[in-house]
C-alpha cells in the first residue's frame, strides 16, 4: 500500500469536513471548526502547514443528533455511546479510500482510515475551583484510558521509536490487564452528559485531555456562528473565535518555533 503525505491526508480531512459540514447544516445540527483548526482558518486560510488533522465542535444536544442521525456509505462514526471507540469523544473517519496504521487502538475497528474529531462541548462550573476539580477528575479518566490503549499497543513498532520503553510497556499490560476500554470510555462520556444537565455561563471540551485546563471558556462566544475560509471552502465558526483562541493559545497570531511545528497525529495512513 502506498502511504499518504501530509498534503493528502488534509484533502482527505477536507472531504470528510464538507460532508459532514453539508449533513449539519441540511439538518440543523450546530457544529463549528475549533482547536487547531481554528487557529489554521485564522492565521493561514486553511490548515496550520504542519497539522494533519481537523477538530470540530458541536453543543452537547446536537453532538448527540448528529451520532445518532449521520448515515453515510462513505464514511463510518465512533463514540463511546456506539460502543466501537476508545476514546471519550467521537470520531467520522473513512472507509473506503483510505485505512490508519497505529501502533495503539483507537477503538474495536481496525480497518477505518482517515478521520476527523467530534467534540461535545458541554456547560461546565463557572466556578474556576469548580472547574478545576472537574476537570481534575476528568483527568484521572482520561489518563487511565490512555493506559489502557498505551498498554493494548503493539510493542515492538513502540519501542522502534521509543528505545528502551520495554519496561514501561510490561507494566503497563499488567497493570491494565483486567481494564475495559469500552466501559471506561462510556463511563467518561456519561459523566460528561451528566455535567450538560447545569445551565452555565461557560463551556468546554471535558472528554479530551488535550486542552483540558483552558476549557473554561465563554458561552456566549458560542452564541452565533459565523461563515470563514478554510482551504478555499466555507465553514462554521464561532462568531467570538478571537476569545475562544485568546484563551487556547494567547498571542495566536505567533507561530511557534520550528522544533514545535509537529504533526499531530501518530498514526499513519495508506491508500487502500
Amino acid at each position: 500500500m502506498k502511504e499518504l503525505s501530509l498534503e493528502e491526508i488534509q484533502q482527505e480531512s477536507l472531504r470528510i469536513l464538507l460532508d459532514v459540514a453539508e449533513f449539519c447544516d441540511k439538518n440543523d445540527i450546530r457544529y463549528f471548526i475549533t482547536g487547531g483548526t481554528l487557529l489554521g482558518a485564522i492565521r493561514h486560510g486553511g490548515f496550520i502547514p504542519w497539522d494533519d488533522d481537523i477538530d470540530v465542535g458541536m453543543p452537547r444536544p446536537d453532538y448527540e443528533r448528529f451520532f445518532r442521525t449521520f448515515k453515510s456509505d462513505k464514511y463510518a462514526l465512533t463514540s463511546p455511546t456506539l460502543g466501537n471507540s476508545y476514546v471519550a469523544y467521537g470520531h467520522v473517519a473513512d472507509k473506503v479510500r483510505t485505512v490508519a496504521k497505529s501502533w495503539r487502538p483507537y477503538g474495536t475497528a481496525t480497518d477505518y482510515g482517515v478521520s476527523i474529531d467530534i467534540f461535545p462541548f458541554d456547560h461546565v462550573p463557572d466556578s474556576v475551583e469548580e472547574f478545576d476539580a472537574t476537570a481534575a477528575h476528568m483527568r484521572k479518566r482520561l489518563n487511565r484510558l490512555h493506559e489502557i490503549r498505551f498498554a493494548m499497543g503493539n510493542f515492538s513498532d513502540y519501542s522502534l521509536r521509543h528505545p528502551g520503553s520495554h519496561l514501561k510497556l510490561a507494566w503497563a499490560k499488567v497493570s491494565t490487564a483486567f481494564a475495559d476500554p469500552l466501559k471506561l470510555a462510556q463511563e467518561a462520556d456519561q459523566y460528561c452528559r451528566d455535567a450538560e444537565k447545569s445551565d452555565t455561563a461557560h463551556v468546554g471540551v471535558i472528554t479530551s485531555i488535550a486542552n483540558l485546563p483552558k476549557e473554561h471558556l465563554p458561552a456566549g462566544a458560542f452564541d452565533s456562528y459565523i461563515d470563514i475560509d478554510f482551504a478555499g471552502q466555507k465553514v462554521k465558526s464561532p462568531a467570538g473565535y478571537d476569545a475562544i483562541l485568546k484563551k487556547y493559545y494567547g498571542d495566536y497570531m505567533t507561530p511557534p518555533p520550528p522544533d514545535k511545528r509537529t504533526r499531530h497525529s501518530d498514526n499513519r495512513f495508506f491508500w487502500r
